[in-house]
């Protein structure tokens, strides 16, 4: 099984941004623990740089980061670090042609698009409930329906 991890799910990772931090770390644990293929889509990279480096200069300059390091350094530090666990999904220039021009959000089609090239079972893993993935095949789940899903009742 694959499970590509949408932008908003790393920096709340990262971050320990919201107050489901706890749940989203255990799936992530136990996610890992399972043998469940992690991945990030790469067309969200430059998304995901931009978008970290400005929450932690929020977060320092409201003092709830302690750190020497300019944002764009701790930043990449702690990407670096966090990506190393993940495998790359590659996006393809072909897919922005597939993506219908009625779709609202460009990102997250590129996403379930790159998911779509994994082979077995993919499910992408947001926080987004608007979400729409271009695929039918590519399922779009919370840390909930995720926990659900590898560790049933």
């Amino acid at each position: 099984m694959n499970v590509v991890l949408d932008v908003n799910i790393v920096l709340d990772l990262l971050l320990k941004r919201r107050p489901e931090y706890e749940a989203q770390s255990r799936c992530f644990s136990q996610l890992k623990q399972a043998g469940v293929q992690l991945w990030f889509p790469a067309c969200a990279l430059p998304t995901l740089d931009y978008v970290h480096q400005l929450e932690i200069k929020r977060l320092q300059q409201a003092n709830q980061i302690n750190s020497l390091l300019a944002p764009k350094q701790l930043s990449r530090q702690q990407l670096d670090i966090f990506m190393d666990s993940l495998n790359y999904a590659s996006s393809l220039g072909v897919h922005v042609a597939m993506i219908p021009k009625t779709h609202p959000d460009r990102e997250d089609a590129l996403i379930s698009l790159a998911a779509w090239e994994l082979h077995d079972e993919t499910v992408i893993w947001t926080n987004d409930k608007h979400f729409q993935s271009v695929v039918s095949q590519i399922l779009v789940y919370d840390h909930i329906q995720l926990l659900n899903l590898i560790e049933p009742a």
